[in-house]
Order: structure tokens, then C-alpha cells, then sequence
């Protein structure tokens, strides 16, 4: 009998050594797996973060080129508005002018009126004064007109405001 406990106690050991040694091997596929899968996900961060980063620096570019360009447009209503102010106020000084061109010649015509000759071409100069006087409204109507268009577009496009 004890040499069949001896037997048996040996076997036992055997046993524990395999399931030891099994136990030690399962333990290092598990740490390797779990290192494979850390690893991998290492890899996927680091993919995604210089992903992230292009596309940041891409962003600020077309960021930059945005606001180079806005600026640019804005530079260039600015002057637009600036010569449609100047072309206007010469308008309003011509039309002021032809203005008051017609009030002398209202007022010549009356003190000549014994001359009949004269009194006739005042008349037609005093129409064609008056003809002038009508096309600088128009064009001033077209100035005001194209103004008015200027500032819709300008405030359509104007960003925050859906354009």
C-alpha cells in the first residue's frame, strides 16, 4: 500500500506539474494576446492622430485662403463704393451746376424778352439745359440703383448672415 500511495503521490505530482505548466502557458498566450491587441490599438491611436493633425493643417490653409480672399473682395467693394461715391457727388455738382445755369437764363430771358430772336434761342439753349438736367437725374437713379444692388449683394454674402 504505501508503495501504491507513493505511486499515486507521484502521479498527482506529475498532474500538477502539467496543469501547472499549462496554466503557465495559457497565462503567457493571454499576455501575449493582450499585448497583439494593445499594440494594435497603439497603432490604430497614432493612425488617427496624424490623421487628425492633416486635417487641421489643411483646415487652417483653407482658412487662411478664406480670409486672404474675403479680404480681397472687401478691399475691392470698399473701392467700388468709394468711385460710386466720387461719380455721384460729380453728378450732384453737374446737376447743381446745370441748375443753376437755367436760373441766370430764366432770369436773362426775362430781361430780354423784347428781343424775340434771342428769347427764341434762350428757349432752346433753356431746353437743352433742361434735357441735360434730366439726364443727370437719370444717371443718378442708376447710381442709386446700382448702389442699392451693391449693398444687397455686399449684405447677402456678408458671413453670419446666410450668404
Amino acid at each position: 500500500q504505501i508503495g501504491e500511495k507513493n505511486e499515486h503521490l507521484l502521479q498527482m505530482r506529475i498532474q500538477v506539474g502539467q496543469l501547472e505548466a499549462e496554466l503557465r502557458t495559457a497565462k503567457d498566450i493571454t499576455r501575449l494576446h493582450a499585448q497583439m491587441d494593445l499594440d494594435r490599438i497603439r497603432h490604430e491611436v497614432e493612425w488617427q492622430s496624424r490623421m487628425s493633425q492633416d486635417q487641421i493643417v489643411r483646415s487652417r490653409l483653407e482658412l487662411e485662403v478664406s480670409d486672404d480672399k474675403r479680404t480681397r473682395l472687401k478691399e475691392a467693394l470698399d473701392s467700388s463704393m468709394r468711385q460710386l461715391r466720387e461719380c455721384r457727388h460729380e453728378t450732384e455738382g453737374l446737376r447743381s451746376k446745370i441748375h443753376a445755369a437755367c436760373t441766370r437764363l430764366d432770369a436773362s430771358t426775362q430781361a430780354l424778352t423784347d428781343s424775340k430772336g434771342l428769347v427764341a434761342d434762350l428757349r432752346d439753349i433753356r431746353s437743352s439745359m433742361e434735357g441735360l438736367e434730366a439726364e443727370a437725374h437719370r444717371q443718378l437713379a442708376r447710381l442709386d440703383d446700382h448702389h442699392r444692388s451693391v449693398n444687397t449683394r455686399t449684405t447677402d454674402r456678408t458671413p453670419g448672415t446666410g450668404g
